[in-house]
């Protein structure tokens, strides 16, 4: 059976990054953005752990 593939979810917009490190005198690599997909993802599936283990159902900013 073939493996299902996950949706990948995007939640950096690669214009405003882009802008953001050229601003700051840098260039981006053509993986950065999926880079900082991947780690926003892992801080968010942290911070719902957390909160579930903290009894709530809500992820607060002390959460991240």
């Amino acid at each position: 059976m073939p493996k299902v593939q996950e949706k990948v979810l995007h939640f950096a917009v690669r214009s405003t990054v882009k802008e953001f490190l050229s601003k700051s005198g840098f260039r981006s690599g053509e993986s950065v953005i999926d880079a900082l997909n991947e780690k926003i993802t892992a801080i968010l599936d942290a911070a719902g752990s957390r909160s579930k283990a903290n009894g709530r159902s809500t992820i607060m900013p002390y959460d991240l």
